[in-house]
């Protein structure tokens, strides 16, 4: 989610010429209209219909950072979530919230039934469909290496020497 939250790493992306699928907050960005007017995140997700998926085509603004330059499109796609998987995301969301003395605002607790991403992949080659099952297998990936440095101890990395730290992940595989 780090990335999805700084627009000068997803420009960085955009115009490196790689493409992306990020996973966004629905404030986490200055979201524009083309006409770079204020987009209605909130009006975007309640305009779906209940249980289904939608995209548009949006603007990142720079967040007020003259440096980081004009703002650039982006796809956004807005997977909704089950209705008992939501119900988890917005408990989780509400227990964090009160574990940390914050009071959470409706429309984050709204949003917090879809998943947003935001990709370069162009729409006339990949479906939110597609996009949204590419992020999830990237995440199974993660899970799979988080769970491979947890077993084989490869998060305490004993070795500092680039040749032998080398020569204790290939012992440990």
């Amino acid at each position: 989610r780090g990335f999805g939250s700084r627009p000068e790493c997803i420009r960085s992306l955009a115009f490196g010429e790689a493409d992306y699928i990020v996973r966004v907050h629905w404030r986490g960005l200055r979201w524009l209209t083309a006409e770079g007017m204020r987009f209605d995140m909130m009006g975007f997700l309640r305009g779906l219909d209940c249980g289904k998926n939608g995209e548009t085509t949006v603007m990142i603004g720079n967040s007020g950072n003259k440096k980081a330059g004009a703002p650039f499109p982006a796809r956004l796609i807005a997977v909704s979530l089950p209705p008992e998987k939501a119900l988890i995301s917005k408990t989780r969301l509400l227990s964090e919230n009160r574990r940390k003395g914050r009071v959470v605002q409706a429309e984050t607790l709204e949003a917090a039934g879809h998943v947003l991403l935001l990709t370069s992949l162009p729409e006339d080659e990949y479906s939110a469909e597609q996009v949204a099952d590419c992020y999830r297998l990237r995440w199974q990936i993660e899970l799979a290496f988080k769970r491979l440095k947890s077993l084989l101890h490869l998060d305490a990395l004993r070795a500092k020497e680039p040749e032998l730290a080398k020569a204790w992940i290939f012992a440990n595989l």
